[in-house]
C-alpha cells in the first residue's frame, strides 16, 4: 500500500513538473488529454457506458457533448461545462462524490481547451466561439401596466380547511408588480405579503389541490389549475380587486398539471396526464386548439409575456413552443430525456428557461429555437425555476437547495438547505426576496442581496375566530405592558427631572463660560492680529518704496544711453538721406544721358560705336539706379533707427516720470503705515488677564457640567430605557390593535358575506313572491276578462236571437224556392220522358213496317219519303234523348240544392237552439265566473301580502348589512393606521 502511494505521488510530481514545460508546447487530445480523461472519467463516460450521453474516450464523441448539449467551448475553459465540473466550480461535480482531480490534470485540460481543442499536433485550433449574450433586449419591467390593480381589502380570510399539518407545496407564484405571494394549500390558496409577511387572504379551491398558480400579466387575476388525481381537473381564476371567481373552465378527467392564461385573457392553456395540450376560451370553455405532440404527461406550460407564443413540457423531456393564436408548432427544443419540471419566460419573450429532472437549467432563444445556455443546477434533479424582471433566475431541486443565478447562468447565491425537496421557487416583484417551498410544506424567504433568512410563511392559517382570539390576547398583553411601562417611564422621568435640570443648568453655564472665554480669546487674537497686520503693512510699504526707488534709479540710468543713441542716430540719418538724394540725382542724370544716347543710336543704326556708347550709358544708368535704391533703403533704415531711438527715449522719460510719481505715493503710504504701526502697541494686560479669568471660569463650569452630567446619566439612562420600553410597548399595542382591527374587519366581511347570501335568498323569495303576485294578478285579469265577455255575450243575446230567427226564415224561404225549382225540373223531365217514349214508340212502329216491307221483296220508289221521315225521326229522337239527359241533370242539381237548403235550415235551427241554450246557461256561467273572480282577488291579496312580508324580511338584514359595513370600514381605517 505504501509503495502504491509512493508511485501515485511520484506520478503526480511528474505531472506537476511536466505542466510548466507543456505550457510551451501544443496540448492535444491524442497526446495528453485522452489518457487523462479515460483514466479518471472513462468508467462512467465511455462508448460502453455513456452516462448522461457523454463519451470522453473518443475525440469526436467528446466534441459532440452530452445529452444536455456541448460540454466544451473552444478557447474558453470558463464556459466549458467539462472543465467547470472537474474543478468543482459547477454542479454536478465530477467525479461525483469525490475530491477534485489533481490540479495538474485540470491544468492540462484547461490548456487544451484554451488552445482550441487540438486533436493532434498537426491539427488546427478551432476558433473561439462567440459568446451569446443573454443581456436583456428591453428595460427590466417592460410590460408593466400604467395602472396597477388595487387589491381588494375584503379578500376572504376564513380558511376552507385547517389541516393538522402542512402538506407538500405543489404551486407557488409571485405577483409581477405588487408585493403578493400565492401559495397552494389544501383545497385553498393562501396569499401573503412578502415584505410584511402578513396574511392577505385565503381563496377557497374546493375542486381539490392546486398544482399550478400564475398571475395574469396585468396582475388583476390569479389563475389556479388542479383538481383531484384520477377524478377531475379544473381551472379557476379570481379577480383580486373583488375576490370573486371570474373564470371556471376545463372539465378534465384528471387533475391539471399545467395551466396559464394568455396576457390578453383570450386563451387558457390546460395540460395534464391526458398527454395533450388544450387551449380553450376562458369565457365558456369552448375548445380552440387540441395539440397532441407530447408523448407523456404534460407537466408544465406557460404563455410568453407578449402572448405571441406559449411553451409546454412533458414528463418524457419533450419541450415544444407553439404559436398562440394559430396553435401551430414553432420549435421543438432539445431538452434531453428527463422530465420537464418548470418553465419561465424572460420579460422580452425572446428567451424561455426550463428546469429538468436531469439537474439542468436550459435557456433557449426563440429566433431559431436553439439552446444558448445549459448548466447543471441541482444534484438529483432541478424541480422548479422562476425568472426576475432583470433576467436573473432562481431554481430549486432535489438537493434541498434554492439557488440564485445571473442572467448569464453564473451562480450568485445559495439558500438553504430546506427540510425537504424544493418543489417551488419565486422572486418577488422587486427581485429582492427569494422564496422557496418544499415537500414538507415549509415556505421560506431570504434576502437576495446577502442571503439572509427573513421569515417562514404559514400555509395552514387558523380559523378566523382563533386568530382573532389570539390577536385579542396579544392586544391585552401589549396593553398590560403599556400600562406597566408608561407609568414606569413617567416615574423615571420625574426622578431624573431635577438632576437633568441641574445638568442642563450647568451645561448652560459651561456653555456661557466657554462662550465668554472664546470671546476674550477672540479679542486678544484680534488685538494681536491688528499689531501683526500693522507691522506687516509698514514693512510691505517700506519694501515697496525701496523697490520703486530701485526701479526709478534703473529708469534714470537708462535715460542717458537712450539720449546717446538718439544723438548718434540723428547725424547718420541726415548723412544717409543726403547720400540717397545725391545718388538719386545722379541716377536721374545718367538715365537721361542713356535715353539721349539710345535715341542717337536708334537714329544711326549702322553706327556700332554709337550703339556701344548707348549700351554703356544705359548700364551705368542702371547701376546708378540700383545704388540709389540701396542708398534710399539705407536712409530709410537710418531714419527708422533714429525714430526708434527717439521713441525709446520718450518711453524712458515717461517711465521715469511714472516711477517718480509711484515713489512719491509709496513713500506717502509707507509713512502712513509707519504711523499706524507706531500707534499700534502690544495687547493690553487687561485682555490677557480677562482671558485667564474666563479660562478658569470655563474650566470650573465644565467640571460642574461634567459632574452634573455624570450624576444625571444613570437616571437619564433609566428614563431613556423606560421611555424606549414604553414606546416599544406602545408600538406593539398599536400593531396588536391594528391586527385585531384587521381580523375584526375580516370577521365582519365573513358576516357580511353571510348576510349577502341571506339577502340573496330573501331577494329570491321576494322575486318569487312578486312573480307569484304577477301570476295571480294575471289570472284574476283573465277571469275578469272572461266574466266581462260573458256579460257582453248575455247583453247581445236578444239581438243574436233575432238575427238567428231572420236567418232561419231566410233559409226556409230559400228551401221553398229550391223545392219549387225541383218540382218544376221534375215536371219538365216527365214531359220530356213522355215525348221521348212516344217518339220511341213511333220509331219502333216505323222500324217494324220497314222490316216487313223489306221481307216482302224490296223497297220501291214510294219508300224514300218514309226513309227520310225515319231519319228525321231518329234525329229528333237523339235530340230529345239529349234534352232529357239535361233535364235529368237539372233535376239532380235541384235535388242537391234542396238538400243543401234543408241542411242550412237544420243548421240554422240547431244554432238557434244552441244559442237559446247558451243564453239560458249564461247567468249561471256568469255567477260561477264571478265566484272565480272573487277567489282570484283573494289569491292576489294573499300574494301581495306575501310580497310585503318578503320585503319586510329584507329590511332588518339590509339595515344590519349597512351597520356591519360601517363597522368594517371603521376597523379597516384603524387597521390601516
Amino acid at each position: 500500500m505504501g509503495m502504491q502511494r509512493s508511485i501515485a505521488w511520484g506520478g503526480f510530481a511528474l505531472l506537476c513538473a511536466a505542466a510548466p514545460a507543456r505550457a510551451q508546447e501544443k496540448v492535444t487530445y491524442d497526446d495528453h488529454v485522452q489518457r487523462l480523461l479515460t483514466q479518471h472519467c472513462g468508467k462512467c463516460h465511455s462508448a460502453e457506458r455513456t452516462r448522461a450521453g457523454l463519451d470522453v474516450t473518443s475525440y469526436l464523441s467528446l466534441l459532440k457533448g452530452a445529452s444536455s448539449g456541448a460540454v466544451l467551448e473552444a478557447g474558453d475553459p470558463d464556459a466549458s461545462t467539462l472543465y467547470l465540473a472537474i474543478t468543482h466550480q459547477r454542479e454536478p461535480t465530477m467525479p461525483p462524490g469525490s475530491r477534485k482531480l489533481p490540479d495538474a490534470v485540470a491544468e492540462t485540460i484547461r490548456q487544451w481547451i484554451a488552445g482550441g481543442l487540438l486533436e493532434s499536433a498537426g491539427s488546427q485550433a478551432k476558433p473561439k466561439a462567440k459568446k451569446k449574450s443573454l443581456a436583456l433586449a428591453i428595460v427590466p419591467g417592460a410590460g408593466r401596466p400604467e395602472t396597477l390593480p388595487t387589491l381588494s381589502r375584503h379578500l376572504p380570510q376564513e380558511p376552507l380547511v385547517v389541516p393538522r399539518r402542512a402538506g407538500a407545496i405543489t404551486a407557488l407564484a409571485a405577483h409581477p408588480w405588487l408585493p403578493l405571494l400565492a401559495v397552494a394549500g389544501a383545497r385553498q390558496i393562501v396569499l401573503h405579503d412578502p415584505r410584511t409577511f402578513e396574511l392577505r387572504g385565503v381563496l377557497p379551491f374546493p375542486e381539490g389541490q392546486a398544482n399550478t398558480l400564475a398571475f395574469s400579466r396585468d396582475g388583476a387575476l390569479l389563475v389556479a389549475g388542479g383538481g383531484q388525481p384520477g377524478a377531475s381537473g379544473r381551472a379557476v381564476a379570481w379577480d383580486l380587486t373583488s375576490g370573486r371567481r371570474v373564470i371556471e373552465a376545463g372539465d378534465e378527467d384528471d387533475a391539471l398539471l399545467a395551466c396559464d392564461l394568455a396576457p390578453d385573457r383570450s386563451r387558457l392553456l390546460l395540460g395534464g396526464p391526458a398527454k395533450h395540450v388544450r387551449v380553450v376560451d376562458p369565457a365558456g370553455g369552448a375548445p380552440l386548439h387540441t395539440l397532441k405532440k407530447h408523448t407523456d404527461w404534460v407537466t408544465a406550460g406557460a404563455f410568453s409575456p407578449d402572448g405571441v407564443l406559449f411553451a409546454s413540457g412533458d414528463r418524457a423531456g419533450g419541450l415544444v413552443v407553439w404559436e398562440s393564436e394559430s396553435g401551430r408548432e414553432m420549435h421543438t427544443l432539445q431538452s434531453g430525456s428527463a422530465a420537464i419540471t418548470g418553465l419561465a419566460w424572460r420579460d422580452d419573450s425572446n428567451v424561455v428557461a426550463s428546469a429538468s429532472e436531469d439537474g439542468q437549467l436550459r435557456l433557449f432563444e426563440m429566433f431559431e429555437g436553439k439552446a444558448i445556455k445549459a448548466f447543471g443546477a441541482h444534484d438529483g434533479g432541478a424541480l422548479a425555476v422562476a425568472m426576475a424582471h432583470d433576467g436573473r433566475l432562481v431554481s430549486g431541486g432535489r438537493d434541498k437547495l434554492v439557488k440564485l443565478w445571473s442572467a448569464e447562468g453564473q451562480l450568485l447565491k445559495t439558500f438553504g438547505p430546506m427540510g425537504d425537496l424544493v418543489l417551488e421557487v419565486a422572486l418577488d416583484d422587486e427581485g429582492t426576496r427569494v422564496v422557496g417551498a418544499d415537500a414538507s410544506g415549509a415556505v421560506a424567504l431570504w434576502n437576495a442581496a446577502d442571503g439572509a433568512f427573513l421569515a417562514n410563511l404559514t400555509t395552514t392559517p387558523a380559523r378566523l375566530a382563533d386568530r382573532l382570539l389570539a390577536a385579542e390576547a396579544n392586544r391585552r398583553t401589549a396593553a398590560e405592558r403599556v400600562a406597566r411601562a408608561v407609568p414606569a417611564a413617567e416615574a423615571a422621568q420625574r426622578d431624573a427631572a431635577a438632576p437633568l435640570a441641574e445638568r442642563d443648568r450647568c451645561v448652560a453655564a459651561a456653555t456661557a463660560a466657554n462662550a465668554a472665554r472664546e470671546g476674550a480669546a477672540r479679542q486678544l487674537d484680534e488685538a494681536r492680529a491688528a499689531v501683526a497686520s500693522a507691522t506687516s503693512a509698514a514693512e510691505q510699504a517700506r519694501a515697496r518704496v525701496a523697490q520703486l526707488e530701485a526701479e526709478r534709479a534703473t529708469a534714470q540710468s537708462a535715460l542717458e544711453p537712450a539720449r546717446a543713441t538718439l544723438a548718434a542716430a540723428e547725424p547718420i540719418a541726415a548723412t544717409t538721406a543726403e547720400a540717397a538724394n545725391a545718388r538719386a540725382t545722379l541716377a536721374a542724370q545718367l538715365e537721361a544721358g542713356a535715353a539721349a544716347a539710345q535715341a542717337l543710336a536708334t537714329a544711326a543704326p549702322d553706327d556700332g560705336a554709337l550703339a556701344a556708347v548707348a549700351k554703356s550709358t544705359q548700364e551705368s544708368a542702371n547701376a546708378a539706379r540700383a545704388a540709389a535704391t540701396v542708398a534710399a533703403e539705407q536712409a530709410a533704415a537710418a531714419e527708422a533707427s533714429r525714430w526708434a531711438a527717439e521713441q525709446a527715449l520718450a518711453l524712458a522719460n515717461a517711465r521715469a516720470a511714472e516711477l517718480d510719481a509711484s515713489v512719491v505715493a509709496a513713500a506717502a503710504e509707507r509713512d502712513a503705515a509707519a504711523a499706524r504701526a507706531a500707534t499700534s502697541v502690544a495687547p493690553p494686560v487687561e485682555l490677557e488677564s480677562a482671558l485667564a479669568l474666563a479660562q478658569g471660569e470655563a474650566e470650573r463650569a465644565s467640571a460642574a457640567a461634567a459632574a452634573a452630567t455624570t450624576a444625571a446619566a444613570p437616571l437619564a439612562e433609566t428614563a431613556t430605557k423606560a421611555r424606549a420600553a414604553a414606546d416599544a410597548a406602545t408600538r406593539e399595542l398599536v400593531a396588536a390593535h391594528r391586527e385585531v382591527a384587521r381580523l375584526e374587519a375580516a370577521r365582519l366581511d365573513v358576516e357580511l358575506a353571510q348576510l349577502d347570501r341571506e339577502l340573496a335568498v330573501l331577494d329570491a323569495a321576494v322575486a318569487l313572491a312578486e312573480e307569484a303576485l304577477a301570476e295571480r294578478e294575471a289570472a284574476a285579469a283573465a277571469v275578469r276578462a272572461q266574466e266581462q265577455a260573458l256579460q257582453a255575450e248575455l247583453a247581445a243575446g236578444p239581438e243574436r236571437s233575432g238575427a238567428l230567427a231572420a236567418a232561419i226564415a231566410a233559409q226556409r224561404e230559400e228551401q221553398a224556392q229550391r223545392e219549387t225549382a225541383q218540382r218544376a225540373a221534375a215536371e219538365r223531365l216527365a214531359t220530356k220522358e213522355a215525348r221521348l217514349a212516344a217518339l220511341r214508340d213511333f220509331a219502333a212502329q216505323i222500324g217494324v213496317d220497314q222490316a216487313a216491307e223489306g221481307a216482302g221483296g224490296g223497297a220501291g220508289a214510294s219508300d224514300a219519303p218514309l226513309s227520310q221521315a225515319a231519319a228525321k225521326l231518329a234525329e229528333a229522337l237523339a235530340a230529345l234523348t239529349a234534352d232529357r239527359a239535361l233535364a235529368e241533370q237539372a233535376v239532380a242539381t235541384a235535388a242537391t240544392a234542396v238538400e243543401a237548403a234543408r241542411g242550412a235550415v237544420a243548421a240554422a235551427e240547431a244554432e238557434a237552439r244552441a244559442h237559446h241554450e247558451r243564453l239560458a246557461a249564461l247567468p249561471a256561467a256568469i255567477g260561477a265566473q264571478q265566484q272565480r273572480l272573487a277567489a282570484a282577488a283573494e289569491e292576489v291579496a294573499v300574494a301581495r301580502q306575501q310580497v310585503e312580508q318578503a320585503q319586510a324580511q329584507r329590511v332588518a338584514p339590509l339595515a344590519r348589512n349597512a351597520e356591519l359595513a360601517v363597522q368594517r370600514d371603521r376597523w379597516l381605517q384603524v387597521a390601516g393606521g
